[in-house]
């Protein structure tokens, strides 16, 4: 735009001389382009973005995981069935329940372990990771909400000119909110079945390998 200082070639000048230097002309703003330069909202809604598809990605990893981990546990499949936890009305635990049935259908390990009930980071993995898969969903919603969304201001629709908010962005900062809590709700419940192998109670199934010399087991 021509406007402020710059160091350029080693030296501070002028924008205006730095851009006659480089050959570039200035830059001429159109209607509204000024504000679409410092709206946050945009970038922040594309950041959010990144956000979710990484937490999408983090949560799908986990869950397979988990899977692995009720195997090692010997733990009991029946707080983790569909049927058990179709009485509740999340949407995001039914479907849980249902990918984790689902993984565990051939297994032999599950339901072998022969206590009457599993620790809470064992067997409530529906609920705990269901919070989770809402959580996401409700922050995705808002996210391409925003968007397909306008964020500039003012907006003009058939001729009329409206002064309105909608650079505003509080439904990506409470979605981001969420979803960090969210994050560190899977985090903990992550460390909690760590702990959780780390009991003889819980890891008896588990064979250790002898060490080899320059083998990584």
């Amino acid at each position: 735009m021509g406007r402020g200082f710059v160091k350029y070639q080693g030296r501070v000048m002028t924008s205006a001389e730095a851009l006659k230097l480089a050959g570039l002309d200035e830059l001429r703003l159109s209607y509204k382009e000024a504000l679409s330069l410092i709206n946050g909202t945009s970038y922040s809604a594309a950041i959010a973005s990144l956000g979710i598809w990484d937490s999408y990605r983090l949560l799908k990893a986990a869950v397979a995981v988990m899977a692995l981990m009720i195997e090692t546990a010997r733990a009991g499949s029946a707080p983790l069935s569909v049927e058990a936890n179709s009485v509740k009305l999340h949407r995001g635990e039914l479907e849980v329940a249902k990918v984790i049935s689902e993984l565990l259908v051939d297994s032999r390990n599950v339901n072998t372990s022969g206590r009457v009930q599993d620790p809470y980071s064992i067997r409530c993995m529906p609920q705990v990771l269901g919070s989770v898969l809402d959580a996401l969903s409700w922050a995705l919603r808002n996210v391409l909400n925003e968007v397909n969304s306008v964020s500039d201001n003012p907006i003009i629709i058939n001729n009329s000119v409206y002064s309105t908010c909608h650079f505003h962005g509080q439904y990506i900062a409470l979605s981001t909110d969420l979803l960090s809590t969210s994050l560190a709700v899977l985090g903990n419940l992550i460390e909690r079945q760590i702990a959780q192998l780390l009991r003889r109670e819980i890891n008896a199934s588990i064979t250790i390998l002898p060490m080899v010399p320059g083998v990584l087991v």
